[in-house]
């Protein structure tokens, strides 16, 4: 075996056959190994124990496969049992004995934090991922580092289920399932090793999980998500930076957070070239988002807007933010500022998802011009 007596993987994006797996991918070196089958010579190298019977040498590359699950949590289940979400990817229900061994296997110090963890229903499985052995990490550091897992691609899918759901869901364990091989297990439960995370709004951990309110994911929902989620892998990238702050808004508690993240979001999508007067920019282009919307903090965008990046304005300069700050009256009608602020970038990336021409600013002058022209709101 080589010096460093242990193996390791970072987190790289592969692409090979098979359904629903991750590979773990171990660089081509020598080994000392009685047997030559890739299972017990996988299990030697990979996981760092000396073979005390050396009697041949092997040399080769050692593969080996596995499930990769994120399961869902927050105030949503999924009407649906299994949900083809995209190639390699996909949701399905947990089953009883996939329950019992995640929590067996991905426990938290904090009660609170494995309740919420308890009440998942679905899990995200996701295929065509690797692992490629060149550090020096064993396998348990490797399966319970978050940071080794796909966490970008993860938050873009959960990103697409909020933005069509509105729901605040995220998600805690991120799971391994062994194939063809095993580290360890607990009486007949599956094989399944994993790592924590925190990525779920404090709130929902702060409340007792039994007054957690649950709505269900529709079919017709779960459809839209598939359509925006391929709409959003075609746009290649142009809205990542959106998705990314609007995920940062749903798990932000302090308001002042989440208005500054809704208004960058908001910017990289409307404010287009603009240099100077960003908000007058922005107030104009945003009633484009909403035309055909008869609800009131649509019809008055505009204005709504504008109240939003003065509130954004006095975070940024650190005045102090009083209550009648967040709160806007409109004909009456009274507006919380930083629920409409994270509304608006939610609407406009879905806007953008459906009209990706639009993603070219000067789309938004093009068409105002054409409204303007014809005195009417076009098709």
């Amino acid at each position: 075996m080589n010096s460093s007596g242990r193996t390791g993987a970072r987190a790289a994006h592969g692409h090979r056959a098979g359904a629903c797996t991750f590979s773990l991918v171990r660089d081509t070196k020598q080994y000392d190994s009685e047997e030559s089958s890739s299972g017990r010579l996988f299990f030697y190298a990979f996981f760092g124990e000396e073979d005390q019977r050396r009697q041949e040498k092997t040399t080769g590359t050692l593969l080996s496969s596995m499930v990769m699950a994120v399961h869902i949590i927050g105030k949503a289940t999924f009407e649906e049992d299994e949900i083809k979400f995209a190639d390699g990817i996909q949701i399905v229900r947990m089953n009883e004995e996939f329950q019992m061994a995640r929590q067996h296997s991905c426990k938290y110090e904090v009660v609170s934090e494995d309740w919420i963890a308890a009440c998942a229903t679905h899990m995200i499985i996701l295929d065509n991922y690797c692992y490629e052995s060149n550090t020096d990490f064993s396998f348990d550091q490797i399966s319970k580092d978050y940071n080794s897992y796909p966490l970008q691609k993860i938050d873009e899918i959960i990103g697409i289920i909020r933005i069509v759901t509105g729901y605040t869901i995220g998600y805690e364990q991120l799971l391994m399932q062994p194939d063809g091989w095993i580290h360890g297990f607990c009486a007949d439960l599956p094989a399944v090793y994993g790592a924590k995370s925190h990525f779920v709004n404090s709130k929902e951990l702060s409340t007792f999980w039994m007054y957690l309110p649950v709505s269900t994911i529709t079919k017709e929902q779960s459809d839209r998500i598939c359509d925006l989620y391929k709409k959003f892998n075609a746009c290649d990238g142009k809205l990542d930076f959106a998705l990314r702050r609007y995920n940062r808004c749903v798990l932000r508690e302090e308001i002042d957070d989440q208005v500054t993240d809704a208004c960058i979001g908001l910017e990289s999508l409307l404010s287009g070239d603009a240099k100077t007067e960003i908000t007058y920019t922005i107030s104009n282009r945003i009633p484009v988002i909403f035309a055909g919307n008869n609800d009131s903090s649509s019809v008055n965008s505009r204005k709504i807007l504008k109240k939003i990046y003065s509130l954004r304005s006095k975070i940024v300069h650190g005045s102090k933010i009083a209550d009648k700050d967040k709160y806007c009256t409109i004909d009456d009608v009274r507006y919380y500022l930083p629920k409409l602020a994270i509304k608006y970038l939610r609407q406009t990336i879905i806007f953008m998802l459906d009209h990706p021409k639009f993603l070219k600013s000067e789309e938004f002058d093009s068409y105002i011009d054409t409204v303007v022209a014809e005195n009417k709101i076009t098709e």
